[in-house]
């Protein structure tokens, strides 16, 4: 595995693991319409203009091939964020493609993300979760992560419960 900070070339395969992790894990929680819509090249084009524009992405790379990626963010602007947010910055996108769970992917993102947060003078970093994506939440808690608050997700315009979680200094996923 390679973990490295993705290209424009990496689009196409970030838009791949987002919407295999997107069908797979979101098939409970997510209209099958909506997930049986996920439009590969609007994704690619998405992603691409948003690396070009400077955006932290991170790829886990697997044999040449995009496995799983992150998106880490810092909110500079004072109005870029709650004023309740104990720390100004997020993991806002982890995606594991499911032929590669299970194999410390996600784990060595988000080790790379807080590291990311360090670097910039961070204590910790938060990222939010659907309510009922159990299996993401207990990965996240498992890696020292708290539940920070409860709120809303919205998605195709329609809110779905999601959890704010924090990691601080002292949780696992910042330990070397």
């Amino acid at each position: 595995m390679t973990i490295r900070p993705a290209t424009s070339d990496d689009a196409r395969g970030i838009a791949t693991v987002k919407i295999a992790s997107w069908r797979e894990g979101y098939a409970h929680i997510l209209p099958a319409e909506y997930l049986a819509a996920l439009d590969l090249e609007k994704q690619e084009r998405r992603f691409f203009e948003d690396i070009v524009a400077g955006g932290h992405f991170l790829v886990a790379e697997e044999h040449g091939a995009v496995a799983a990626f992150s998106l880490w963010q810092e909110f500079l602007a004072p109005n870029a964020v709650q004023t309740d947010w104990p720390h100004k910055n997020t993991v806002a996108s982890l995606y594991v493609h499911p032929d590669f769970y299970r194999q410390g992917l996600g784990t060595a993102l988000l080790r790379a993300c807080a590291n990311k947060a360090l670097e910039r003078g961070h204590e910790g970093m938060m990222i939010g979760v659907f309510r009922d994506n159990v299996r993401a939440k207990n990965f996240y808690l498992k890696l020292g992560a708290e539940l920070f608050k409860a709120g809303w997700f919205a998605v195709d315009g329609i809110k779905y419960p999601e959890e704010i979680l924090i990691f601080t200094r002292g949780s696992e996923i910042f330990l070397p």
